[in-house]
């Protein structure tokens, strides 16, 4: 008897704190990969940003982890090898040691802690969009057609992986730059597979590295590059910082500056 009434009392809680927030803010419905999302507590749009609570959140995301520090108000999602930490009340969040600026701080309503829909996926890899008919997000993890995006984010990661988000940008600029030049291919992924002398232009093409998964930083770095964002001009070449003196685009190239563990040229 003792369990019902306790199931019974946390359904009730549940469903009383989804009708306080109904009744402060505007109802929304969220898709991942054209699947309704099942949430315990119903997303919720405030000041223009949509909130869902934490744990719907790791299911949104198919997390590893999703760990909750009650002391400091925070949370940690786990998710493809990439930690991204929230606060609550602060709008700074960090993605594997990063800062980033969410725009929108998570809150607590009630008893439960709600994060920000959009920051959280896009930071992590989806694309974002909204159906305003039907009040929807539609969230996309599935980006298999989008083969450019991919392999930008694949040869970012594969070059880059372990450098800073600038270091990853930096490189995903490269072969931006690329496609724009005359002198190479006008694709990313043909420039990215491209040979000189037989050989591949970029390494991990020739070691099978660039298979691997990107992590959502090099995922993050791609997009962002792709939407403008240049941090080393027009470079179209960079090496390992150990073995620049001896490197073509060292003798033959301008050196323009050097980020992390890789120098870069134009």
């Amino acid at each position: 008897m003792k369990k019902i009434l306790t199931r019974l009392f946390a359904a009730s809680s549940t469903i009383m704190l989804a009708m306080a927030i109904s009744a402060g803010a505007q109802s929304v419905r969220i898709t991942v990969d054209g699947s309704p999302l099942a949430a315990e507590i119903p997303p919720f749009i405030e000041d223009g940003v949509t909130y869902l609570a934490v744990r719907s959140v790791g299911d949104m995301l198919n997390a590893d982890e999703v760990v909750w520090n009650e002391e400091e108000q925070s949370v940690v999602l786990s998710h493809n090898g990439s930690e991204l930490k929230l606060m609550i009340g602060d709008e700074l969040a960090y993605i594997d040691g990063e800062v980033l600026y969410t725009g929108a701080a998570p809150v607590i309503r009630g008893d439960r802690a709600f994060l920000p829909v959009r920051f959280i996926a896009e930071t992590l890899g989806a694309k974002v969009g909204w159906e305003s008919g039907t009040k929807t997000v539609l969230i996309s993890f599935d980006q298999s057609e989008d083969s450019e995006f991919m392999w930008l984010s694949k040869i970012v990661n594969a070059e880059a992986g372990g450098e800073s988000y600038e270091g990853k940008l930096a490189v995903a600029n490269v072969v931006l730059n690329r496609v724009k030049s005359p002198d190479f291919p006008n694709t990313i992924e043909e420039v990215i597979f491209d040979k000189y002398n037989d050989i591949y232009q970029f390494t991990p093409v020739a070691n099978g590295y660039i298979y691997t998964e990107p992590n959502a930083e090099s995922i993050k770095a791609a997009k962002d590059a792709l939407s403008g964002n240049n941090n080393i001009g027009e470079c179209t070449y960079f090496c390992a910082v150990s073995g620049a003196q001896s490197s073509w685009a060292a003798k033959n190239k301008t050196f323009y500056k050097q980020i992390g563990n890789h120098c870069f040229y134009y």
